[in-house]
């Protein structure tokens, strides 16, 4: 009975890592594609402004 207690805790152990790591590859996906639009938009406006200014939602 322990043992199958301990497996079904490392099988859901598994599943979680592997729902955080997909998780983790779509928040990097995006983070990429925030930059990538980030430094397009600064080679418009870097002559008329100082320097992206962001602001993060808190």
């Amino acid at each position: 009975m322990f043992i199958l207690c301990l497996q079904s805790a490392r099988m859901e152990a598994q599943a979680r890592t592997h729902q955080l790591l997909v998780h983790n590859k779509e928040l990097l996906d995006h983070i990429a594609a925030l930059v990538s639009h980030l430094q397009g938009g600064e080679k418009g406006s870097a002559q008329s402004h100082s320097g992206p200014h962001v602001t993060m939602p808190q």
